[in-house]
């Protein structure tokens, strides 16, 4: 009954403030970053764009252009995934997001295994984008891209992110502000442009949407999603 009793106090949002005094932490607030800067770290952690772009051409090529309409179903789920995590730092307000939220939620023996899971996602996610940011860059440089060029600019991203992060949250986050909005405006820009030239040149009709069949590789459509990568 104590046991059920402590969980239901830390999952109400009165008992928040007994959740972070059971854990060690002080109740008080650090507004370090902004709502802004709040919001350009999930959009960088998410990577909207590298998922955007990967998943547009195959999508054309396997699906054809009614695939479109699988992304507001996946919208959708997303913003349900999204009020979860909201319920959840709400109620359990402690640093550690799936180790903590997991340990609180199924016992230490889920959250070890949450923690771990999480630190191998970042761990092999990271790198990940970095060895693709890597392969573009060494492109757009006029390096070759063999295996030992992609290694060594994967490494040296992986450290300015490092070196970045170390120098403190204030840079961090004026970093990632700047970057995240240059992304949004050239997105922005490139989506108008794109529709513009679409209405003007009338290229396909609206049913064009709904057709699935799939489009070949020198489509015009699929290079000028090549373009944008």
């Amino acid at each position: 009954m104590r046991d059920e009793k402590q969980v239901t106090q830390t999952m109400t949002g009165a008992g928040s403030q007994d959740a972070l005094a059971r854990h060690g932490y002080k109740q008080e607030l650090k507004r370090e970053m902004g709502w802004f800067s709040s919001f350009a770290v999930s959009f960088s952690i998410i990577a909207v764009t590298t998922g955007l772009f990967a998943t547009y051409g195959a999508g054309l090529q396997s699906a054809g252009p009614a695939f479109i309409w699988t992304w507001p179903v996946v919208g959708v789920g997303q913003l349900l995934l999204a009020l979860v995590f909201a319920k959840l730092a709400r109620r359990i307000p402690l640093s550690g997001m799936a180790y903590q939220w997991t340990r609180e939620l199924g016992g230490e023996a889920l959250g070890w295994w949450a923690g771990w899971l999480m630190i191998i996602q970042v761990l092999t996610g990271l790198a990940a984008v970095c060895y693709a940011m890597a392969s573009y860059t060494l492109l757009e440089f006029g390096i070759a891209v063999t295996n030992t060029n992609v290694i060594i600019a994967t490494s040296i991203i992986l450290f300015s992110i490092a070196l970045i992060n170390h120098m403190g949250v204030k840079i961090t986050s004026v970093v990632n502000n700047v970057m995240v909005t240059a992304q949004i405006i050239v997105i922005v820009v490139v989506g108008v442009l794109l529709l513009i030239s679409s209405l003007k040149q009338k290229t396909n009709s609206f049913h064009f949407l709904f057709t699935i069949q799939a489009i070949p590789e020198d489509s015009h459509l699929l290079v000028h999603w090549r373009f944008l990568l």
